[in-house]
């Protein structure tokens, strides 16, 4: 398992749940043990010594086969909630950005706030995490793949075509056992170089973003209002231009 180990906070006098296991046929206690097996040996999951118990069933899907599901219904009620939910990526860069301008303003050092080197330069990537994805090892085993295909994951809106790209690796996961081809090693490689190429790791520069928007919308208003006037030198369905534009 990994060095963070994560822990569930109980609200203080709560009765810990401690339920026994749902009456299961004998094909499906066999499919339950086979799942926890095949949970082990990819490392997934460890041995607990919590008193804390909750069932586990069996739900069928579409294709015959069954998707194990737990029951924490319990323990959500005694689970002591995250009091601030996750800050957006946008506040998150509007900070980035006014620390930028004070130290552009007060000709401070560079210095590294979230991941990024913010300098009287500018904001740039920090280079330290570029590498480290550059020079990530070749995977080895099935939780090596799930590693790398998170994090991939995290730019898969940035990255076209991304679940083409990824489609080796994904295909990997699926697999009983670890098994690594010539398509996978390529899908690697291939990732790598979109994760860690401009764009991807750029931050979005939302005042050219807004001055596109603008002009766009402005070239809508003197469109319509042409056409509605009967003024228009060519001809053009204005209704499906502001579609396209705000697909964009």
């Amino acid at each position: 398992m990994g060095d963070i180990q994560h822990v569930i906070d109980f609200i203080p006098g709560s009765i810990i749940s401690n339920k026994p296991a749902y009456r299961m046929s004998p094909k499906e206690h066999e499919e339950l043990q086979r799942q926890v097996k095949q949970l082990f040996e990819k490392g997934l999951v460890s041995e607990s010594v919590s008193i804390c118990a909750i069932p586990a069933l069996l739900v069928p899907k579409k294709d015959g086969t069954w998707r194990m599901c737990i029951d924490s219904c319990d323990v959500n009620k005694i689970t002591i909630m995250e009091p601030q939910s996750f800050p957006r990526l946008t506040s998150r860069v509007d900070i980035i950005k006014s620390l930028c301008v004070r130290e552009m303003n007060g000709r401070l050092h560079s210095r590294l706030v979230m991941g990024y080197i913010v300098s009287s330069q500018g904001i740039e990537v920090d280079q330290g995490k570029v590498e480290a994805i550059i020079n990530w090892h070749i995977p080895n085993t099935l939780h090596d793949v799930r590693n790398f295909h998170g994090l991939a994951s995290f730019y898969r809106r940035f990255i076209r075509n991304f679940s083409s790209i990824a489609a080796p690796l994904t295909k990997c996961l699926k697999r009983e056992s670890f098994t690594w081809n010539t398509k996978a090693h390529r899908s690697f490689e291939e990732m790598k170089g979109r994760i860690t190429r401009a764009p991807i790791l750029a931050l979005p520069n939302s005042d050219q973003y807004l001055k596109l928007i603008v002009i766009l919308l402005m070239w809508v208003l003197v469109l319509f209002f042409l056409k509605k006037v009967g003024q228009l030198p060519f001809s053009v369905k204005t209704q499906q231009f502001k579609v396209e534009i705000f697909n964009l």
